[in-house]
C-alpha cells in the first residue's frame, strides 16, 4: 500500500518533470477495472499517464510512460469531468497525507482535481477555484453549493520534524513491554509496518523493550526515521520487495527484507508492477476466502497460544517453589503412590517446619510426579526471560493480524 511519504515521492517525480507546463490531451475511466488515466503531453518530451486506480486487490497512483500503459479491457471507457485539453497549473500534495491536488485552467476557467489516494476508498473530485464541488468520480453524495471536505486528518509525528522528546512524551503512556517498530508504526505518519522494523533495524533498536531507552537511543531513533523519510524526499529508483508474500516497494533499498528487489528508473514504475502483480495474484484464485481464511486461522493460533504462555510465564516466576516441592516428595518418596492427588508433608527447609500441601497427577506414578516438578523448575530457571520476550512478540503479533483481518474485510466488502 501507498503511504503518505509514497504520495510525497510520486509529487517530487511530478514536481522534477515540471507537470505544472502539461496539458492533459486526454482521461479515461474503466468503471469496472477501478482505474482513471491522465494523459499528460509536456512540450518536448514523450506522452505520460496519470494512473489512478482503487481496485480492490491491486490499488495505486503513479506516473509513467504512456507507452508502458497496458489496457487489455473491452471495457468502454469514459472521458473525466471534460478535463481533455486542459492545462495543469500546479500539483500538490496536501498536507502531510495520502491527498493531491492538481489545479488546472481550460478556457480561462481554473478547477482543482483532487486525487484522494486511499487504497480501495479513493476518489477524484472536482472543485471550482472556490472550492465548490463540480463532480465525483465515484458515486459519493453531495449538494449542489457544498465546499470540498477532506478526510479527518491522521493523527501522528510528522516523520520530517520528529524529535526525542516526541517520542518520550508517547513512551511516557506505554504501560507494557513494546518494540520500536510497534512504536514507529503506530504513531508516526508515513510508516507502515515494513517501514518501521526498517527504522528499528538501522537504529539497531529492534529488539529492546522502548521504555528502556535512555536519551541517547531516542535521539538516534528519531534522526533514522527522519533519514528513512527523507529517502522519499526526491525522485529516486524504485526498489520492489516481496514482504510477507505480498510485493511493497520503496525508492531505497531495505536491510530488513531478505532477497534481492527488483528495480525499477522511478518508484511510479515500481509502484504500478506492485498493483499489477497483485491484481493478477487475486484474480488467479479465489483470493478473498484463501486470505480472510488463512488470516482467521493465524489469529485462532496466536489467540490460542497466548493464554498458555501467560500460564508458562506464571509458572516461571515460581519456579524455585518447585525445586523445593521435588526435592520434599524425594525426601518423603516412600509415602508416595500412584493415584494420589496431593501429599501434605513437612517443608524441612523452612525454620518452622510447617506441614505443606502439594498438588499431585493421579495418572503419574511417585517419580513421575517429582520429575515434573523438577521439570517445572528448570524450565523456569531457563525460560523465563524468553518467555517474557515471547509474550510481547505475540501480543504484538495477535493485535497486528486483527488489525490485517478487519483491513481485509473492510476491503473486500468496499468491492463487492
Amino acid at each position: 500500500m501507498q503511504t503518505a511519504l509514497h504520495i510525497k515521492n510520486l509529487v517530487a517525480e511530478l514536481t522534477a518533470e515540471r507537470v505544472d507546463s502539461a496539458v492533459i490531451v486526454k482521461t479515461a475511466f474503466y468503471k469496472k477495472e477501478r482505474t482513471a488515466y491522465f494523459y499528460l503531453k509536456i512540450k518536448g518530451k514523450s506522452l505520460m499517464a496519470l494512473v489512478f486506480s482503487y481496485h480492490p486487490a491491486g490499488f495505486g497512483f503513479y506516473y509513467v510512460p504512456a507507452s508502458k500503459v497496458d489496457i487489455t479491457t473491452r471495457e468502454k471507457p469514459w472521458p473525466i469531468f471534460g478535463l481533455d485539453g486542459a492545462e495543469v497549473t500546479a500539483f500538490e500534495q496536501w498536507g502531510f497525507d495520502r491527498l493531491v491536488k492538481m489545479s488546472t485552467v481550460k478556457n480561462g476557467k481554473g478547477q482543482t482535481v483532487i486525487f484522494e489516494a486511499l487504497g480501495v476508498n479513493g476518489n477524484i473530485w472536482l472543485t471550482d477555484e472556490s472550492s465548490i464541488l463540480q463532480a465525483t468520480l465515484r458515486n459519493r453524495k453531495y449538494t449542489a453549493g457544498d465546499r470540498y471536505q477532506p478526510p479527518p486528518p491522521l493523527e501522528g509525528l510528522n516523520p520530517f520534524k520528529v524529535t526525542s522528546s516526541g517520542l518520550e512524551k508517547i513512551i511516557g503512556k506505554i504501560e507494557k513491554p513494546t518494540t520500536a517498530a510497534f512504536l514507529l508504526e503506530k504513531n508516526v505518519l508515513g510508516f507502515n509496518r515494513t517501514l518501521a522494523v526498517e527504522t528499528a533495524r538501522r537504529a539497531g533498536l529492534d529488539q529492546a523493550d522502548i521504555r528502556s531507552f535512555d536519551s541517547q537511543a531516542l535521539e538516534m531513533l528519531a534522526e533514522v526515521v527522519k533519514g528513512v523519510a527523507g529517502h522519499f524526499d526526491g525522485v529516486s529508483p524504485g526498489y520492489l520487495y516481496a514482504v510477507r508474500h505480498s510485493p511493497e516497494v520503496y525508492p531505497f533499498r531495505l536491510r530488513s527484507v531478505d532477497g534481492e528487489p527488483e528495480k525499477f528508473k522511478t518508484l511510479s514504475l515500481a509502484v504500478m508492477a506492485m498493483a499489477s502483480r497483485r491484481q493478477v495474484s487475486v484474480e488467479e484464485a479465489d483470493e478473498e476466502k484463501k486470505i480472510i481464511t488463512a488470516v482467521e486461522q493465524a489469529a485462532r493460533r496466536l489467540q490460542k497460544r497466548l493464554p498458555k504462555l501467560e500460564q508458562d510465564l506464571k509458572e516461571a516466576g515460581n519456579y524455585e517453589i518447585y525445586r523445593k516441592m521435588g526435592e520434599l516428595l524425594k525426601i518423603n518418596m516412600d509415602i508416595l503412590k500412584k493415584g494420589m492427588t496431593e501429599v501434605t508433608v513437612k517443608d524441612v527447609f523452612s525454620e518452622s517446619h510447617k506441614p505443606l500441601k502439594i498438588e499431585l497427577d493421579r495418572a503419574l506414578s511417585p517419580q513421575e510426579n517429582i520429575e515434573s516438578y523438577f521439570k517445572k523448575f528448570r524450565k523456569g530457571r531457563e525460560g523465563g526471560e524468553l518467555l517474557k520476550r515471547r509474550l510481547v512478540i505475540t501480543r504484538n503479533e495477535y493485535e497486528e493480524i486483527l488489525k490485517i483481518l478487519t483491513d481485509l474485510e473492510f476491503i473486500f466488502n468496499l468491492a463487492r
